[in-house]
């Protein structure tokens, strides 16, 4: 079995943020129980090596 899901998250993350890691844990729920599929962590400079990104930068500009 190989699921895949087709699913967008969007997340801010402001310059006073007390951490430089992004941490997600994903699981699967049903009816009958919750089951532990997996994690990561991301690591906000790995992402972002230039520093941050200004309002009016392009590369902020989502594709239509």
């Amino acid at each position: 079995m190989n699921p895949s899901w087709n699913a967008t998250f969007d997340v801010s993350i402001g310059q006073g943020c007390a951490s430089e890691v992004i941490e997600a844990v994903c699981w699967d729920r049903d009816r009958f129980r919750k089951e532990y599929l997996g994690e990561f962590c991301l690591n906000i400079y790995e992402l972002f090596p230039d520093g941050p990104l200004g309002l009016t930068d392009p590369a902020n500009e989502v594709p239509d």
